[in-house]
C-alpha cells in the first residue's frame, strides 16, 4: 500500500522532471564509476519546458497543474 501511494505521488509530478530525475540518478550512479558530471541538458529540458511554465502558472493560480510532458 505504501509503495503504491509513493508511486502514485511520483507519477503525478511533471513527466519531464520525473524523466530527468531518473536520468540524473542513472548518471550519478555512472559518475561513481567514470567521474562525469554533466547535467546541463537535463536542466534545460525541465526548466525550459512548457510543463515548467504550467507548474509556475498553476502554483501562482493555486490550482493543480495539467502536465503535458513537453
Amino acid at each position: 500500500r505504501e509503495v503504491r501511494a509513493l508511486a502514485t505521488a511520483i507519477a503525478s509530478n511533471a513527466p519531464l522532471t520525473v524523466r530527468a530525475t531518473k536520468e540524473m540518478t542513472r548518471r550519478l550512479m555512472a559518475l561513481r564509476r567514470i567521474g562525469s558530471d554533466d547535467a546541463k541538458d537535463l536542466i534545460e529540458l525541465c526548466y525550459g519546458s512548457a510543463d515548467f511554465q504550467e507548474g509556475v502558472a498553476a502554483f501562482l493560480a493555486k490550482r493543480p497543474p495539467q502536465w503535458k510532458g513537453r
